[in-house]
């Protein structure tokens, strides 16, 4: 389903992308429990086809660059170092999920800890 879905898509990725996207939750997952987390931090990203992007969050405004390599999209600061890197779950016209797997708690290699993060697209009214 996710792979069909993004190959369904006629965009790339990038076009896909394009606009402004607000978080609506993130599930949390930790080796079997996990929890759902509503945001209500107006959280959201804006990008733009160039390879830009502008993050809001809690009244502050951070720009730097995006890259979409198939289901993988990668954050780099103006120096083009990576500083966050997602998969692309899914993404369409109104949606948009990203997974972010998570450093392990403790020294033991069998952890498994993630983050997904779901986005709902805002349309802009310029004025």
């Amino acid at each position: 389903m996710i792979l069909a879905s993004l190959s369904a898509c006629e965009s790339s990725p990038v076009e896909s992308l394009s606009g402004r996207w607000e978080l609506d939750s993130v599930y949390y997952f930790y080796n079997g429990f996990g929890y759902t987390q509503p945001s209500s931090s107006g959280e959201s990203y804006e990008y733009f086809s160039d390879g830009a992007i502008i993050a809001r969050y809690q009244g502050q405004e951070e720009k730097f660059q995006y890259a979409v390599n198939a289901r993988e999209l990668k954050y780099t600061d103006a120096n083009g170092g990576l500083f966050s890197q997602y998969e692309i779950v899914d993404v369409d016209e109104n949606r948009l999920v990203l997974k972010k797997e998570k450093m392990p708690l403790f020294e033991r290699n069998n952890q498994k800890r993630y983050e997904i993060r779901y986005f709902s697209k805002q349309n802009l009214t310029r004025r």
